[in-house]
């Protein structure tokens, strides 16, 4: 186990998966955590050997960086905190619910001399990585197709997910995947057409289309219908599919009817833990992997989705 010291902010689900895996790698050290919930917050400090505060500057005061994994509505405030704190913080998808937002505190953190990025862990990992090297003996793209989509809640319609005051709905918690994809593979698209199916004030299903020089990709994301996971991208000499493209551990392309495949076996939760140790104590300012232009630009590229499919957060902004 190494010396730097994490603090969780949340002991959710994510939070719960999160620290089993850097659990079983036995090496990091979630020194503390805090949660609203004390009997949630107990419980996950008994186990995984960290200590419970029920005060939030008390858990963030001896330790190196803040890991948060909330709701969405609730990344800006604690995020904050800890900045305010001069902590280092490490913060799950969608980085805020808008742009202001995310720049108030990425200029914070600058001011502060703090490490602060986005916990996309699909690009801190090795088959995105293969992707975006494999990606030019495609030659002339033609088309690209990603979809995350899958019930949650979806008869009941309750949870989060299903509440406008929360930051939810499909686009934030599911979209921002292929959203944060396509520009990471193409950049940022020339135009930007979407619709959404809007119940509760949230968007249950977006169809979104980014337009490049060329070819469009063809995104998709829904919490009230099942798709298929993969991405696929298709160019003038084959393809290139990655099943459950999100969190894929295995990257197949065909040029000219040869197949190629390459797996990947590694912890995905560890594998960007470590990376943003290991950037941390090389005092880089932010990650090469998921850096500041990247979290503003998606902001940007989810804030003008929403201004399109008319979604708007009436308590949150």
């Amino acid at each position: 186990m190494n010396n730097i010291k994490w603090c969780f902010i949340g002991a959710s689900r994510i939070a719960r998966k999160v620290a089993s895996e850097l659990k079983e790698s036995g090496n990091f050290n979630i020194k503390t955590v805090y949660n609203r919930t004390k009997e949630k917050g107990l419980k996950f400090a008994q186990d995984f050997n960290a200590e419970y505060f029920p005060n939030v500057e008390d858990a963030i005061k001896d330790v190196d960086f803040v890991y948060i994994a909330l709701n969405n509505d609730l990344h800006y405030k604690y995020a904050k905190i800890a900045l305010e704190n001069k902590k280092n913080v490490f913060m799950e998808k969608p980085f805020t619910i808008n742009f202001n937002e995310a720049i108030e505190l990425i200029n914070l953190a600058k001011a502060n001399n703090c490490f602060i990025v986005e916990a996309m862990w699909t690009w801190f990992n090795d088959a995105a990585l293969k992707v975006k090297e494999l990606l030019p003996r495609l030659g002339k793209i033609k088309s690209v197709n990603m979809a995350f989509s899958f019930p949650i809640n979806s008869i009941s319609k309750t949870g989060r997910v299903w509440e406008n005051s929360s930051g939810g709905g499909s686009l934030l918690d599911l979209g921002v995947y292929p959203i944060y994809y396509s520009y990471k593979l193409f950049g940022f698209p020339n135009d930007i057409k979407a619709k959404s199916k809007i119940v509760k004030d949230i968007d249950s299903y977006t169809e979104i289309v980014f337009s490049y020089d060329g070819f469009n990709a063809y995104i998709k994301s829904g919490i009230d219908r099942i798709l298929s996971e993969d991405a696929i991208i298709r160019g003038e000499n084959g393809y290139i599919r990655v099943p459950f493209f999100h969190k894929a551990k295995k990257v197949i392309i065909k040029i000219n009817n040869k197949k190629e495949v390459y797996k990947f076996n590694d912890l995905l939760y560890k594998k960007e833990f470590e990376l943003v140790e290991k950037e941390y104590l090389e005092n880089k300012k932010e990650s090469s992997y998921v850096s500041i232009e990247d979290t503003l630009n998606i902001m940007k590229l989810l804030d003008n989705i929403r201004d399109l499919i008319d979604l708007k957060f009436k308590d949150l902004e």
